[in-house]
């Protein structure tokens, strides 16, 4: 593993995130948490990227990965969490969440449940940031899947345990805006993924709640 461009690749992606976000949302004075940090590739840059006035969280379900953030990231509050929900934060706590290609690897009950958390966590009018794997990636799914995924159901390939990355789930559009629209979240962007240098991107989604 080529460990300098893990972490300067970090700081470009944390960049790309407040660049969005701030379109909604100005960092000042917020608490942001990184729902599924890993080994904190972008929430290490972020202390330096934005206002110092901002609190910043992370949490993990691995615990590894905890662990050596608690240890080696300073200014940032980590926590473990379970493959499944509660988070360890309290309601209404967080002004932003954000989420990168974490859906894309949960089943279709645990995108009701973490939604929901989600949801439970964020303050009013808070901001959630998540990517899915959308339209660009239904090239990688059966013709019988294809159908399902147009229909607006969520595909899952489930080659491995839930949670890892090749445990993965494909959201049409419509599916996230359902989803979205059941726990009364306002989605206030939807990028959708494009083709870059020959990789299909995930789609980007900013949502609020009311």
């Amino acid at each position: 593993m080529n460990y300098d461009k893990f972490y300067s690749n970090g700081k470009p992606t944390a960049e790309w995130l407040v660049n969005h976000i701030s379109e909604f949302k100005q960092f000042k004075n917020l608490s942001i948490l990184d729902w599924g940090c890993g080994t904190g590739r972008i929430i290490r840059h972020l202390p330096n990227v934005v206002d110092n006035s901002n609190s910043f969280f992370g949490t993990d379900y691995n615990q590894k990965y905890v662990k050596w953030c608690a240890e080696n990231l300073n200014g940032i509050n980590f926590k473990l969490n379970g493959l499944k929900p509660p988070l360890d934060f309290k309601e209404n706590s967080m002004d932003i969440i954000y989420g990168i290609s974490i859906f894309t690897h949960l089943s279709e009950e645990l995108h009701f449940e973490w939604m929901q958390e989600l949801r439970n966590v964020l303050k009013k009018d808070g901001v959630l940031f998540l990517t899915t794997h959308g339209d660009v990636h239904s090239s990688k799914l059966l013709p019988s899947e294809k159908v399902l995924y147009d229909a607006g159901n969520l595909v899952v390939h489930a080659y491995k345990k839930e949670g890892n990355r090749l445990f993965a789930s494909y959201q049409s559009p419509e599916f996230f805006k359902n989803l979205c629209l059941k726990y009364n979240l306002e989605i206030l962007k939807h990028i959708p993924g494009e083709i870059t240098n020959s990789k299909p991107q995930q789609d980007v989604w900013i949502i609020q709640k009311k």
